[in-house]
């Protein structure tokens, strides 16, 4: 009974599609095996993309999972985006991504994202996050942008759009290598001035020049003109420091959660500012497997997740600020099979307030 249920609602959604793939003219199944020439290609940019609001056909096959309206937004700092490259076929029930179907010039076999659409529902976040960050990608969405305004392009602007999209990415690259190794050296960055036309000008730059001596893409970024883009100033190196520690707290995250237990550690200091900081560090155990994922040695691991200021100093506050920590990191208390502190005055005392670690293991239990 529930499966003929689930039967009649697909079939509903179906013919919901059927009906709205009608109005979409610029859908990639109308026009597979024809050839995409300018004309063709200036029509479907400046029409209505294929973008139906559903609802869509559940696939059996996966569990009954479908595509939804919610993909075509994403999240940000700054508030929700729409993804203008993401597009839904109803005839294939698939998304594609429209910029790289019209401009790509890749053509790799399994880059499905550009010739028949993607259709595998699990874990379709992260496959869309994966492809528009691909440099190809990136390319591919310049120019498409480039048509939506409705200027001309001809295939000499087209590869001088992608010279510079190419050349902007390496410069990146050399950046953001420069500052993996000066926090990995736990060296400073800037120094007392922030300029070439000092004889010290911070570890950086330092770095910066040494490669423009060996490096052609450097040395053409330090040849242009003052009041250019560079991506040298410390805004840019303060930016790249977070999006890599961002990143690193979310890989060691997802280490941790993917350990059996762990044990955490915590201790407060003061910084510069005399303001009390609470430090994170976690010990866990770290599975190793091999290319068939299976288990085949274990690792003790003991990271540092950084410092959180606090202002509640007595047990029932520490107590609440580290379950808010591990809330922020999703990282599961029940997990949790050790605890170390520091700070006698809070621990222990008849008159003082409940002991630390008793509040966290009564939680943990």
């Amino acid at each position: 009974m529930k499966t003929r249920k689930i039967q009649t609602l697909i079939r509903i959604e179906q013919i919901n599609l059927e009906k709205s793939s009608e109005l979409f003219s610029t859908d990639i199944a109308n026009f597979h095996g024809k050839i995409l020439t300018k004309d063709i290609k200036k029509i479907i940019v400046l029409s209505e993309s294929c973008r139906p609001k559903g609802p869509f056909i559940r696939d059996p096959l996966q569990e009954n999972r479908r595509f939804s309206k919610e993909y075509f937004k994403t999240t940000t700092k700054y508030g929700s985006i729409e993804r203008m490259w993401l597009c839904y076929s109803p005839k294939l029930d698939a998304v594609y991504c429209e910029p790289c179907w019209l401009f790509s010039e890749e053509r790799k076999a399994k880059d499905n994202w550009r010739e028949h659409g993607v259709r595998d529902w699990r874990g379709l976040s992260k496959k869309i996050k994966i492809h528009e960050n691909s440099q190809q990608h990136i390319f591919a969405y310049c120019i498409y942008e480039k048509w939506r305004h409705n200027e001309t392009v001809d295939k000499n602007i087209e590869e001088q759009i992608r010279y510079q999209s190419n050349f902007w990415v390496q410069v990146l690259e050399r950046i953001v290598n420069i500052t993996l190794a000066l926090c990995k050296n736990s060296l400073a960055f800037r120094g007392h001035r922030e300029s070439f036309d000092n004889e010290y000008n911070g570890n950086f730059l330092t770095q910066v020049q040494l490669l423009a001596k060996y490096d052609n893409v450097i040395k053409q970024v330090l040849s242009m003109p003052n009041g250019s883009i560079k991506y040298l100033s410390h805004q840019i190196q303060n930016e790249v420091i977070h999006c890599l520690a961002t990143h690193l707290k979310a890989t060691l995250t997802a280490d941790i959660n993917s350990s059996p237990f762990y044990s955490i550690i915590m201790d407060t200091t003061q910084d510069i500012t005399k303001r009390d900081q609470l430090s994170q560090v976690f010990r866990y155990v770290k599975i190793i497997k091999n290319e068939k994922d299976e288990a085949t040695s274990i690792e003790i691991k003991e990271v540092f997740l950084g410092f959180t200021e606090i202002y509640n100093h007595t047990a029932a506050g520490l107590h609440e600020e580290i379950l808010n920590l591990l809330e922020k990191h999703h990282i599961k208390l029940s997990n949790c099979r050790g605890q170390g502190y520091d700070g006698a005055n809070v621990m222990s005392g008849i008159r003082d307030n409940p002991m630390l670690c008793i509040c966290i293991a009564q939680l943990i239990i």
